[in-house]
Parts: C-alpha cells; structure tokens; sequence
C-alpha cells in the first residue's frame, strides 16, 4: 500500500508510524515522498492541504497525519464529541483532534476512494512508559522521559521495527 505520511519529524517520526501502519495492517505500507519535509506541527498545519493534493494528484489514496500531543497532560484536551472544532482548533493549547480534523482538506474528508488516519499522540516514550506500567505519581507524563525505562525506548523501537536511524544526533525529549 502507499500511503503519504506527514509528520513533524520527517526523517524519525513518519518512518516509524509506516512501520507500526505496516504491523497493525499485516501488509507492506510504502511511504509517498514528496519535495515537502516537515519540521513540526505549525508546518504540518500551513503544508497539509498542498502535501495532500499533491499526493492526490499522484493518485495515492492513503495518508496518515501525525502531530505530537506537546504538554498534552496540562494542555489540549482529550477530545470529546461536544467539542467546537473551530474553536478548539484555533485555541493554541485546544483539542488535537480537533485541529487535525479542521486541517485536513474536505477532498480528504468527502472522498470515498481516499482514506485518512489523523493521529493526535504523546511521544513515544509517554506510550512505553505506560506500557510499562509505570507509577506518573502526581508528575505529568513529561517529568518523566529522563527515567531509565523511557530513555532509550525510541531507539529499540526502530531497532525491532528493522528502521535504520537516521545520522544525526539528538538528545532525550525533556519537559518545558
């Protein structure tokens, strides 16, 4: 399947959700590539619509859109069904959900021969230290990547999804 992928680490980010897209579908997900790279969610916002047409003109009928969830324990609600999209999308610290749904273009939404997955999510390491049972105590999510178990965890998921790492350095996501 090919399948566009926006996501605001271009080089990280959308090559490890092609790989999770691939294990939970049971198929081999190819990611479109586009002259656009993604640098984090405010690019995603202002690039979405070109991107998409792009690959729609391209004939790709599958995208995935995926942009971090930032502070989303003190900030951006969990979204609920009685949310005013528009409102929440433009509120700086609103519903995720929502601002991906107000993004994504309506040839994107009313289109039955297209298909697209928005992803609102906390980082990788919120998710294994979840996974993993972890006590937050009364800390946010955030106070916690420094700690051993969600340290490294990034890394041994490209490692066991086969993802080769990109050269370039970085460090440990750390709260604002």
């Amino acid at each position: 399947m090919l399948c566009a992928i926006a996501a605001e680490n271009d080089l990280y980010d959308a090559e490890v959700y092609r790989a999770l897209l691939e294990v939970e579908l049971g198929e081999n997900v190819e990611r479109w590539r586009s002259d656009l790279v993604f640098t984090g969610w405010k690019h995603i916002r202002a690039q979405l619509p070109l991107f998409l047409q792009a690959a729609a003109d391209q004939k790709v009928t599958r995208a995935l859109v995926a942009i971090d969830n930032d502070g989303g324990s003190k900030r951006h609600p969990e979204h609920l069904p009685a949310h005013d999209a528009a409102a929440q999308a433009s509120d700086r610290e609103g519903c995720r959900f929502c601002a991906l749904a107000t993004w994504l273009p309506a040839s994107w939404r009313t289109d039955d021969r297209r298909a697209c997955i928005t992803v609102p999510v906390q980082t990788l390491e919120t998710w294994r230290l979840c996974v993993s049972g972890h006590d937050f105590g009364e800390r946010p999510p955030e106070a916690h990547y420094e700690e051993p178990i969600a340290r490294p965890f990034a890394k041994r998921l490209a490692r066991r999804l086969g993802i080769q790492t990109p050269q370039v350095s970085w460090s440990p996501i750390r709260s604002p």
